[in-house]
């Protein structure tokens, strides 16, 4: 199980568990996250699961070219550390995942 902490604007803490194969989109829905909306169910075509992600993240594949696209349109500001939690998916054994979530998806 890998280990992912959601940080809120609020600037509370939220931790979940989450086994390889699973988005850190589908993680923070399962575990009742907040401002972690995930509209269009995972297809990267709604933006509403951007996070920032702060520690963790280099087992991620790089984003490809459409979530680079998505990420342009999102409500809260793009950094370099954004990305779409339905495009990134845990792999076994990764080190704790710390992701930022921004203060508005919509």
């Amino acid at each position: 199980m890998n280990t992912i902490i959601y940080k809120l604007a609020s600037g509370q803490e939220m931790r979940a568990c989450a086994g390889a194969g699973v988005s850190l989109m589908q993680a923070a829905i399962q575990h009742g996250v907040p401002g972690v909306v995930g509209e269009c169910g995972g297809s990267a075509s709604c933006g509403t699961c951007h996070l920032y992600i702060e520690q963790g993240g280099d087992g991620f594949p790089p984003p490809d070219e459409m979530e680079l696209g998505m990420l342009e349109f999102t409500a809260a500001a793009l950094k370099t550390e954004s990305r779409l939690g339905c495009q990134c998916i845990l792999q076994e054994e990764m080190p704790l995942i710390i992701v930022q979530v921004p203060d508005t998806q919509v």
